[in-house]
């Protein structure tokens, strides 16, 4: 599975959903060039991803978002290049082994289809504050509904403890998660002739076929549709400035609170955390990110005026959104069983369908689990 599919790219192009709109500045309606990319010093796969903001001025929908067959290479302070591999379209990625050294400095350079080139400021690797501790609760607390009620939930509190290294440390926090669900997509059925009438009709993946001369169902083979994996993503910024503290002092982060809904302890449940060290051009960009989401609007600061660390070479005045992020990474995870939640589970909808349909899901399992 694709781990850590959340991206910037959510809040850059969020007017295609949102229902407030509002005016990209100085874009002269056309398409601009939004580049999500970051190179650690853990072992990858190490991605950038192009793609282009809709014109909003425009009546019909763009036949596609993703920018194909350019040339994207990593160049490192040492003068190596890395020359990256369109895996699908939009979507490069650096060859397996390849990471970045701390203390390096990179840039990241894109030759377009139509010869536009766009190169980022060179930016040098620095040493992130390593997790000292990832801490879970299971807690019940109290939720405000949309019609001002107190609604108590339960869930799992997701909380890091790390200890600062250097006063002048930024970091930015983000995890993911993964669990397990089933279906039954043999159950599957379609509409009969009549009114209020069902056909079996099993799912070619679920591996049965019903006989209906005997009325019975059959099974011919494997299930290749019944297990999925469901992956989420955190949703919000989390960004630290260390700059205040001293070395050696600790601090904790909340990161979140998940709520037991629709069955993601029911079965094998694994949370994964990842804190990045920043430079200071990228926690200034990952801190607007930050004030767009507290502000609950984007209304406050306009995806043009984003920080970028990002520039057209043939024409310095053109726009470009996103940033290349040069981030060391220390990461700490967990799984979770039913006997370690403390209070009866929730239970997942089950469905008679092909469970690749259920949200973020997918029937490949991850390597680790």
């Amino acid at each position: 599975m694709n781990r850590f599919k959340c991206s910037i790219l959510f809040l850059i192009m969020i007017n295609t959903s949102c229902i407030d709109q509002f005016d990209l500045p100085n874009t002269n309606s056309s398409r601009l060039l939004v580049v999500d990319g970051l190179i650690t010093n853990i072992d990858g796969p190490h991605e950038v991803i192009l793609t282009r903001t809709e014109d909003i001025n425009s009546t019909e929908i763009a036949p596609s978002t993703v920018e194909e067959n350019a040339i994207v290479s990593i160049i490192s302070g040492n003068g190596s290049i890395e020359l990256l591999e369109e895996t699908e379209p939009g979507k490069y990625i650096a060859s397996e082994g390849y990471k970045g050294a701390i203390g390096e400095s990179y840039s990241l350079k894109i030759e377009l289809a139509n010869g536009d080139i766009y190169e980022s400021t060179p930016e040098v690797m620095p040493e992130a504050t390593q997790i000292d501790e990832l801490l879970l609760a299971f807690e019940e607390r109290e939720r405000l509904t949309s019609n001002n009620t107190i609604l108590p939930v339960k869930g799992l509190s997701v909380n890091v403890r790390s200890v600062v290294r250097d006063k002048n440390e930024l970091i930015r926090l983000r995890y993911t998660t993964i669990h397990e669900i089933s279906s039954n997509p043999e159950l599957f059925e379609l509409n009969g002739p009549s009114p209020g009438t069902k056909i079996p009709s099993p799912k070619e993946c679920s591996g049965y076929i019903y006989n209906f001369e005997d009325e019975i169902l059959q099974q011919i083979g494997p299930c290749t549709c019944c297990i999925c994996y469901v992956e989420n993503n955190s949703t919000t910024t989390q960004i630290r400035d260390n700059r205040l503290l001293e070395s050696g002092q600790t601090f904790l982060t909340e990161l979140d609170f998940i709520e037991d809904v629709n069955g993601p302890f029911e079965r094998r449940f694994y949370i994964e955390v990842q804190q990045l060290g920043l430079t200071e051009n990228a926690y200034n960009f990952w801190q607007s990110i930050s004030i767009q989401e507290t502000n609950g609007t984007l209304f406050n600061q306009t995806p043009g005026k984003l920080p970028t660390n990002i520039k057209a070479v043939n024409n310095p005045s053109k726009e470009v959104l996103g940033y290349f992020n040069v981030s060391s990474m220390d990461v700490k995870s967990k799984f979770i069983l039913p006997q370690d939640v403390p209070f009866p589970v929730s239970e997942f909808d089950s469905l008679k369908n092909d469970c690749r349909g259920f949200f973020n899901s997918d029937n490949a399992k991850p390597s680790f689990w």
